[in-house]
């Protein structure tokens, strides 16, 4: 195929883990988990029953600074990182687009601000109506960097990371920039949000171990816990990044869009509408099956879910090979889940080692998968393929692979 190659040269993680790549990437290799018991200030409410304890991965922020979105926060926090590793000049910071996506407002700065709004009415405060709006750090991270390019926020529920990073590819690829900032940010740990995700039965149940609450494709799993975060990329056409010197820590292959459309939270438990994807996107850039080392699992530790990409991978690649999930370690992100687990992707692809799935012990027999256990494995990764399914049916699928030129 004659088209534009795309380089990873830059990538920023804030995740409960730690607020650099290298501190959760370490933690992550260790096989740790962060999700822990919440206060009611954490979670914005001080009506909790006592019968039901709230909990989740919280990112533990030192500076704030001075947003009341902690999505913007996370989102500024993660590029400041992707740029640094990249070393781009202001110049080619200037000529960049920016793709940056959330699922949501950030629901926390939305009940501030109409607090702020009722303290309004007797002239004490100035509300920040830009927080309302689900572009918010999309435009803080353009505006911070001064980003001329084209910029957009992509919002597809937790396939939202995934959706970014193509369409940022695409940008690339169709002449609009040489250069884009992409990710995706998000904070769901609201006392209602965490309400409406227990009605509707995705949440793991903690008892007294929050950390060993997710358990990704394991026969004892039971839901997820509920993460925070962001993570961002910077993406390169080739020959510019070879130009100035850079050196890509991963190439960007492909990805594909697609649609489940079985239900606003149900999908394809045969798995054949992801397969399809998977296989049309391992097709039409003339990638054998057998040349991908690892997936990168969106493993949410729910039943459906966990069969849907089981069965998907079992369609297309047999009895192998060896994937890994980090949501057992950071929860799920939400919005944000898709770039973080890219990310994390091109950590083990630059290191060569499939890191753990934290708290898989005993592999569902239902699930016709294999994937990693309690320590990480360091083997040749070539190709690595990132999967992200999103409540409404969005499908992403996205394929990265280790630089050898």
């Amino acid at each position: 195929m004659n088209r534009v190659r795309i380089a990873v040269t830059g990538i920023g993680l804030v995740t409960p883990l730690g607020t650099e790549t290298e501190s959760t990437w370490e933690a992550l290799q260790r096989g740790d988990s962060a999700a822990r018991f919440l206060t009611e200030e954490e979670i914005g409410s001080n009506q909790i029953p006592a019968r039901v304890r709230g909990y989740g991965a919280r990112v533990e922020l030192k500076n704030p600074g001075l947003h009341d979105s902690r999505s913007t926060i996370f989102a500024l926090m993660a590029a400041r990182q992707a740029i640094a590793q990249a070393q781009l000049s202001p110049e080619f910071q200037r000529s960049a687009g920016c793709v940056f996506g959330t699922s949501k407002t950030d629901l926390r700065a939305t009940d501030d601000l109409f607090a702020k709004l009722h303290e309004d009415r007797t002239g004490q405060t100035e509300p920040e109506i830009s927080a309302l709006f689900p572009s918010s750090p999309s435009t803080a991270v353009a505006n911070e960097f001064q980003l001329e390019g084209p910029a957009s926020c992509p919002v597809a529920a937790c396939a939202t990371g995934m959706v970014s990073l193509i369409r940022a590819a695409e940008l690339i690829r169709h002449g609009d920039a040489s250069t884009v900032i992409t990710g995706s940010t998000d904070c769901s740990l609201h006392a209602g949000l965490l309400a409406s995700y227990r009605r509707l039965g995705v949440l793991a149940k903690p008892e007294d171990a929050p950390a060993q609450a997710c358990r990704p494709f394991d026969q004892h799993r039971g839901g997820f816990v509920v993460g925070e975060g962001a993570a961002a990329l910077v993406l390169e056409d080739w020959n510019q990044a070879n130009e100035r010197g850079a050196a890509p820590l991963a190439e960007w292959v492909d990805g594909l869009i697609g649609c489940d459309p079985t239900g606003l939270t149900a999908v394809d438990s045969t798995g054949e509408t992801l397969a399809q994807l998977i296989q049309k996107l391992l097709d039409q850039n003339q990638v054998h099956p057998r040349q991908v080392s690892t997936i990168c699992y969106h493993g949410t530790a729910t039943r459906m879910n966990d069969l849907t990409e089981a069965r998907a991978i079992q369609l297309v690649f047999g009895d192998r090979p060896t994937g890994f999930g980090i949501k057992g370690a950071i929860g799920h992100l939400m919005g944000a889940a898709g770039a973080v687990e890219a990310a994390t992707s091109v950590c083990a692809i630059k290191d060569q080692i499939i890191p753990p799935t934290a708290n898989h012990h005993h592999h569902d027999p239902e699930c016709p998968n294999r994937v990693t256990g309690r320590h990480a494995v360091r083997q040749p990764i070539e190709y690595l393929l990132k999967t992200s399914l999103g409540f409404g049916g969005h499908l992403a699928v996205g394929l990265l692979k280790r630089v050898t030129n």
